[in-house]
This record gives structure tokens, C-alpha cells and sequence, in this order.
């Protein structure tokens, strides 16, 4: 029920927004009647959806039908170190005022309207190859346009697969390079892993639509409350499996997290740590984007204002970016949890439904630590090896050790400037130092 509430409530805002973004603003004129710009077709782009790692936002607001809104809206952005924006077109009269300030600001925008170029579940339209040549002609040489919402929490039917899959391939055909987006609904919406239907419906979206990324949404304190426990959240089974499909297919792996606390069950944003432990785990899990739903509430106000704890989100935002690149050259090797129970026996099992390694069999580590920490490895084309460690808990630090195999010399990336300074010559341990929310990296050598 409460998925179901949380999803309307989105829906809700997405068509409120559309419908807004096509009145009437300060200046200007409605484009109804205005001619299609002529395109010269798809640009080589410097930027593109896949060698850039992306802090995006959902802006999800109501009320933007003024000149002044958009711009306030985009700087704003662009200040809290937003590098994407999700932006509905929908024969609205301030899409191009929008484009012009992200290219004045250097933020990228995958667009979306509702049932055209974008399908929606509730909303789907049919539409024919030629119409949607045309619907994505005028967008084709901006540079600032790196792709097109294909479908946003898709039905596990099978239509919505054949529209999908033809979608993406138009896509391709007419905007080569460019992405056709699609998310995944959690594991507590109509399909859960309960009756076996979330699983079935990521494997039926890979084997019949082979779709550029595997993203889900997934609003844990929406769901469970502000007190959630982190520990044994199905986030991680839904995250673990996609992480792992993502490896098997060579697919990026995008999330949507939670920004704020949409449900209006709980009252209240969101923490900044339990922004931070969001971000992070996509960060450890792989994710190659991270977006807000919504920033509403978490990067601006209601009114597009910045709000009032600006600074902490900028600081926050801009550490994530600096992990986010540093790893996007990188693979994902192993995964663990720790400290996810008191006895050994429902830690093993609870791991093994999170899609988590055997440390064991690990090339790494000889043990977890007992403290509530999400570990992963990287690796790439050198001989080094990168450790991610991530506080799972919003309110408790951690101080811990991890035991290492081997011995090694360890430096350690500083999260705010991207450098790496020298930890050790000769270490098999881990100091492990997190503040709630917050994450460690590592380079073994």
C-alpha cells in the first residue's frame, strides 16, 4: 500500500509538472504552434551519458511557470554540484530557456515527456517510428541532451517489453550514442521478490530489451519510516541482484535514491548522513549515477529557492562526484556486508539474499569486521586494488579494523580534493574511521 501511495503521489507530481510547464509564464508565448526546429542530426559530444559519472536530479516540482523559476531552478542546481537534470518537455514554452541555462551552467538533462518519446505505464501512448523521429529531431545537436526517458517503472507485461525494446532501438537508429533510459519499480511495488515477479521482470527487461543501463528507484525511508533498519533492508537484495546482472551483461548500473521525504507519511527531510549513506551505497555497489527523487526538499525549495543546509549538500554532492569519477574508469570485484546480525548463521544467510561474496573466497580480505559496514573492491587494467568501505548506519560512527590477506602498501583517496596520500609501506590492516553515512577508499598495491 504504501508503494502504491508513494508511486501515485509521484505520477501525481510528474503530470502536475508537465501540465504547469505548458501554461503560461512572466513572458513569452506557448510553443503549440511553433514549427520544429530544423536538426543536423546527432553531434560528436565531449560529454556523453556513459564516460561521465552523473549527480542527477528529479526536480519533481509543481510550480514552475516563470522565466525567472527555471533560471533560479538550474543555478541553484548547478551550485549544489548537480551535474544532470531530468526535464519534461511536453510542448513546454520554457524547454529551450532551460537548455540555454545548462549549457550556461554545464549541467546535462536526459528529457522526457509523457507517453510520446517517454512511455508510462499508466499513461503509455502509442506512436509510430516517424512521429518519434520527429518528437526527438530537436534535440539531436544539443549537446546538453544526452538522452530520452524510454519508460520509468515499466509493467511487468508483455506489451510494455515489445514498446520498450522499440523505443531503444529508435533510439539507437536516429540518436546514435545517445541514451534511451529506462527504471526499474522496486521490489515493494507490485512485484516483490516474495512472489517471484521482480526477479522474473529484471531478466525478462534484459533478455528482451537489452536496455543500456539497469536502474531501480528505491525510497527506504519512505517505506519503513525514518528508523529503518539498514541491516535488512531488501535495498540490498534489489541493488545486489542488478549489481550482479550489471557484471554479467557489462551494463552500468544507475540508482535512484530517496532526496526527501515525498510519502508525507514521515514528516520531515531527510538528514544530510542519510543522504550521504544513500549516495554511498550506490557508490560501493558500482552506480555510475545517483539521482535525487525529488531534490524538492533536499538540494531546493518548493519555490526553487536553495535550501537552508545549501553548503552541507554542495560539500556532500561534490565528495561524491570526486569518488564517482574516480571509480568510473573502474570493476566492480567483491561485495560484503558486515555486522548484518549478532550470530554467524543469520549473517551468512542474510548475505547470501543481498547477492553478497563468501569472504572465504576472498582475494582480499581474511575476515569482516564486526561494525555495520558495506565493503567492496575495484580493480582495473594496473595492479592495484580499490576498497570502498561504507557506514550502513545514519546515526552510529564506526571505528574498525579489516583484516587483509596479504600485506600491502596503502594509500587512501581524499574524498574532497581526489588525491591519494600514502597510508602505508607494509599493512594488513584496514583503519577503518567512518562517520554516519560517510565511506573510505583504499588503494591496495
Amino acid at each position: 500500500m504504501k508503494r502504491r501511495t508513494s508511486l501515485a503521489l509521484r505520477i501525481g507530481a510528474l503530470l502536475l509538472a508537465a501540465a504547469m510547464l505548458a501554461g503560461c509564464g512572466d513572458t513569452g508565448t506557448a510553443s503549440d504552434d511553433a514549427p520544429v526546429p530544423e536538426s543536423s542530426g546527432p553531434q560528436e559530444r565531449t560529454v556523453t551519458w556513459d564516460n561521465t559519472f552523473w549527480v542527477a536530479a528529479s526536480i519533481g516540482l509543481g510550480a514552475i511557470n516563470t522565466e525567472a523559476q527555471v533560471k533560479r531552478v538550474v543555478q541553484n542546481h548547478a551550485e549544489a554540484g548537480v551535474n544532470m537534470i531530468l526535464w519534461y518537455t511536453e510542448e513546454s514554452q520554457f524547454s529551450s530557456l532551460f537548455l540555454e541555462e545548462c549549457a550556461k551552467y554545464g549541467i546535462y538533462t536526459i528529457l522526457m515527456d509523457n507517453g510520446s518519446i517517454s512511455g508510462a505505464s499508466e499513461n503509455w501512448q502509442p506512436i509510430t517510428e516517424e512521429e518519434f523521429k520527429q518528437k526527438i529531431t530537436p534535440y539531436l545537436d544539443n549537446p546538453q541532451v544526452v538522452g530520452f526517458i524510454n519508460w520509468d517503472e515499466p509493467f511487468h507485461e508483455d506489451q510494455y517489453y515489445t514498446m520498450m525494446k522499440e523505443r531503444q532501438d529508435w533510439t539507437h537508429k536516429y540518436a546514435p550514442g545517445m541514451l534511451s533510459f529506462i527504471n526499474l519499480v522496486p521490489s515493494y511495488g507490485p512485484y516483490t521478490w516474495g512472489n517471484g515477479q521482480w526477479k522474473e521482470h529484471v531478466d525478462t527487461l534484459i533478455e528482451r530489451v537489452q536496455p543500456d543501463v539497469l536502474s531501480v528507484d528505491y525510497y527506504e525511508f519512505g517505506l519503513n519510516g525514518r528508523d529503518a533498519d539498514l541491516d535488512t533492508s531488501f535495498l540490498w537484495r534489489d541493488l545486489g541482484y542488478l549489481r550482479m546482472k550489471a557484471i554479467e551483461t557489462d551494463t552500468p548500473l544507475w540508482f535512484y535514491f530517496q532526496g526527501t521525504d515525498h510519502t508525507g507519511e514521515n514528516g520531515g527531510d531527510l538528514t544530510v548522513p542519510q543522504l550521504e549513506f544513500q549516495m554511498n551505497a550506490g557508490l560501493a555497489y558500482g552506480s555510475r549515477w545517483l539521482c535525487y527523487w525529488t531534490s524538492e526538499g533536499s538540494v531546493i525549495d518548493e519555490r526553487g529557492f536553495k535550501v537552508k543546509n545549501a553548503d552541507e549538500i554542495a560539500a556532500l554532492n561534490a565528495r561524491v562526484k570526486t569518488v564517482g569519477s574516480y571509480l568510473l574508469d573502474k570493476e566492480p570485484g567483491e561485495l560484503y556486508h558486515a555486522g548484518l546480525a549478532k550470530t554467524e548463521e543469520t549473517n551468512k544467510r542474510l548475505a547470501e539474499q543481498f547477492y553478497c561474496d563468501d569472504v572465504a573466497d576472498s582475494a582480499v580480505f581474511a575476515g569482516l569486521p564486526s561494525s555495520h559496514v558495506i565493503l567492496s573492491t575495484f580493480t582495473d587494467d594496473t595492479d592495484r586494488t580499490y576498497v570502498v568501505a561504507v557506514n550502513r548506519h545514519c546515526t552510529e560512527a564506526v571505528s574498525d579494523t579489516v583484516q587483509l590477506l596479504d600485506s600491502y602498501a596503502v594509500s587512501a583517496l581524499d574524498v574532497n580534493t581526489g588525491e591519494e596520500t600514502p597510508v602505508s609501506d607494509a599493512a594488513q590492516t584496514l583503519s577503518l574511521e567512518l562517520a554516519p553515512g560517510a565511506l573510505q577508499l583504499f588503494i591496495l598495491e
